[in-house]
């Protein structure tokens, strides 16, 4: 009979960095435990959206959905593939970035 431990994986580079920043790291914690914690922070960020668009107006709301979209285009494909001939259609491509 032998005696096998097992030890636990180390967490990821990302995943240390996140959990010793002090807010995000107290916020994926909790989250972690209670996956319904997420409502709250929603809840939380709408609320000092609306507080943010009643002091500051229409610059407030416009430059909340530019950090969305900023979001957003970093996560698209930059090269467009057609799904048909699965060739990538990079005059396409240039075409749209020139325009």
């Amino acid at each position: 009979m032998s005696l096998v431990l097992d030890t636990p994986a180390r967490p990821s580079l990302g995943s240390r960095i996140l959990h010793a920043t002090p807010v995000l790291g107290t916020l994926a914690r909790d989250i972690a435990r209670d996956v319904n914690t997420i409502f709250y922070v929603l809840t939380i960020l709408v609320t000092l959206l609306v507080l943010a668009i009643q002091t500051w107006g229409f610059a407030a709301l416009v430059l909340s959905a530019d950090a969305v979209l900023a979001v957003e285009h970093e996560q698209s494909p930059s090269v467009l593939v057609d799904p048909f001939s699965g060739s990538s259609n990079n005059t396409m491509l240039i075409a749209a970035s020139n325009a």
